[in-house]
């Protein structure tokens, strides 16, 4: 948990008195490509009733901050306090603008949950406006997209490693058509190759293709 003297001033129009878990907040239908079947945790519903300076978050909220649900009660201080300080005055700014101008707000900020650990949260929200137009609060969903975000990244990276061991590949059969058609070693081959490369400012593996593409339709000589 984050220590008392590190909790900011809250502003009076912000301060929240926080209850336990909704029961009216139900769970979010989610779906990732990345994820695939891995239980869909990675977002939750809230809400913030301004007049009666009550939270509310359901079960994923409250997992997504780092505490099991009930753990802790959810005020705007604690809210505050686990945002990443270099976020949490652009955070606060949103917040207060919804209750004074009735716009949707979205924000891209990290946190630092219970167990002190970052992630990565996208939080959309829009004003809970009552019937006769005064601003009562704010509705929305918080996604903690941090398994998302490292998903994604190891996907790059494979793609990157898989597409380099099969340039390697290419390159590798052009370096052994030009030593068996010219009768040179590696080193000649490879030099050939290089050279092509920088004289028409060309990928190795693309002018490695090329070489390939033009020897298979070559004619075979004595057939």
């Amino acid at each position: 948990a984050v220590p008392a003297t590190c909790i900011p001033e809250v502003p009076s129009g912000l301060k929240a008195k926080g209850v336990h878990m909704s029961s009216v907040l139900s769970s979010v239908s989610t779906y990732s490509y990345v994820l695939g079947d891995k239980p869909a945790s990675f977002a939750g519903l809230f809400q913030f009733d301004a007049t009666a300076d009550r939270w509310e978050w359901s079960e994923e909220v409250y997992r997504i901050h780092g505490f099991e649900p009930g753990e802790v009660v959810p005020t705007t201080a604690l809210i505050l306090a686990h945002k990443h300080p270099d976020d949490r005055a652009h955070f606060q700014a949103l917040l207060e603008g919804v209750l004074r101008d009735g716009h949707p707000m979205v924000s891209h900020h990290r946190i630092l949950n219970g167990k002190a650990k970052t992630r990565y949260i996208l939080l959309v929200a829009q004003p809970w406006v009552e019937a006769d137009g005064s601003i009562r609060g704010l509705r929305g969903v918080c996604i903690d997209s941090t398994d998302i975000r490292q998903r994604e990244t190891q996907l790059v990276a494979d793609e990157a490693v898989a597409k380099s061991a099969e340039h390697r590949a290419t390159i590798e059969q052009a370096k052994g058509a030009l030593m068996y058609q010219h009768g040179i070693d590696a080193d000649q081959a490879f030099l050939i190759l290089s050279t092509l490369s920088q004289n028409t400012n060309t990928k190795l593996w693309a002018i490695s293709e090329e070489i390939l593409r033009q020897r298979l339709h070559q004619p075979v000589v004595g057939v």
